[in-house]
């Protein structure tokens, strides 16, 4: 941005295009103001999009984002795209943490989940009994808001795997040989990845893209289908350099048969078509929609010339299935009204809003 900001302050015309002008706050369009230097100097001001606490206007300021607008953006729609048809899939499934592979159950597993649980809403209730939302102040979080967060990731992780739910992903950098043990003993998750793979691959769809937030649970996939036949095996990680990035993408598409398992290191800034049209989006989710929706516009873009799956993975009555929802509720509020000044989902007062809560709310104890 720096650099394209020299370029733009010497510039007589400039034009910038993006898929995505926001991502997470309304001040991004401030970045985008200034990287253009648009001339209404203003506008280069983040606090300029974000409303004072206690406006009612819910972190956005509405006449900011229209002024926004009126000056600077045009915007077109995908339907000018020509782009075959893409389908997106819910799938729910049980999660059975614990369950081993001769049908027993891990009663440590399921007890280690439980208790992480029932303490992550006692803090809830907490929170909520003392009128703090968890996320009512970013910027000075209290212990009880870290411990609250730490049990809702550490649950994300008990859909993935119950050793890492057990351990957590530090313990893995520690102490490599956890991945072998976690992949010896398949969560459903995995299990059900292994069964779409497969199938994708015997309808035709040779390449496969695997999408999780987590490298560690990704880490664990790639040593549970490494012996299963489903061809290369690329991880896609923020430690990859750009050379080397270029180098799998481009081995990605040309071989035979193959899974990218994919990071948000992977989830901008990457084509993943023509060659590749189904991408599986599994595991613990991003806090933030566009990460997810960033993920899936690798193989649904300009270039791709393949009707398009997307299958998202869930597990019933669990963090990801209610982060899906939070998820849904940014696309309709924020996304809508920084991109097309739609506020008909972004009301005063609703405190829908970031509501994490809901999601320790939705989580249930489990039995064997």
């Amino acid at each position: 941005g720096h650099v394209i900001g020299m370029f733009t302050k010497e510039a007589t015309y400039k034009l910038g295009l993006t898929g995505t002008p926001v991502t997470s706050k309304p001040s991004q369009l401030a970045d985008l103001a200034r990287t253009l230097d648009v001339e209404e100097k203003h506008m280069h001001k983040k606090t300029f999009f974000v409303a004072e606490k206690g406006s009612g206007e819910r972190s956005l300021r509405k006449e900011s984002v229209k002024e926004f607008h009126k000056h600077v953006v045009d915007r077109v729609g995908i339907e000018f795209l020509d782009l075959p048809p893409r389908v997106v899939h819910l799938v729910k499934y049980d999660p059975f943490v614990g369950l081993l592979p001769d049908g027993t159950t891990d009663a440590e597993a399921v007890q280690n989940h439980n208790d992480a649980l029932t303490i992550a809403q006692r803090l809830a209730g907490m929170l909520e009994a003392s009128g703090r939302a968890l996320e009512a102040n970013e910027d000075k979080w209290g212990e009880e808001q870290r411990r609250a967060f730490s049990a809702i990731v550490k649950l994300g992780h008990m859909e993935f795997s119950s050793e890492l739910g057990k351990h957590g992903a530090k313990a893995f950098e520690n102490d490599p040989s956890l991945y072998e043990k976690a992949a010896a003993v398949p969560s459903q998750v995995m299990r059900l990845i292994l069964r779409l793979v497969r199938s994708r691959q015997e309808l035709g769809h040779a390449r496969i893209v695997v999408f999780c937030e987590s490298t560690t649970q990704l880490r664990i996939l790639r040593l549970f289908l490494a012996d299963k036949g489903v061809g290369m095996l690329y991880l896609f990680d923020g430690k990859l350099k750009a050379n080397d990035r270029h180098a799998m993408v481009k081995d990605f598409l040309e071989c035979d048969r193959g899974v990218m398992l994919l990071s948000s290191a992977g989830s901008l800034g990457i084509t993943l078509c023509p060659g590749c049209e189904v991408l599986i989006s599994a595991g613990s989710l991003p806090w933030n929609a566009t990460t997810v929706d960033q993920a899936f516009g690798r193989i649904y873009r300009i270039g791709q010339n393949k009707p398009v799956e997307i299958i998202q993975l869930a597990a019933e009555r669990s963090v990801t299935l209610t982060k899906l929802g939070l998820h849904n509720d940014k696309r309709d509020r924020l996304a809508k009204a920084a991109a097309d000044e739609d506020f008909s989902n972004f009301v005063e007062g609703d405190n829908k809003w970031r509501m994490t809560m809901d999601i320790l709310r939705s989580c249930v104890p489990l039995d064997a």
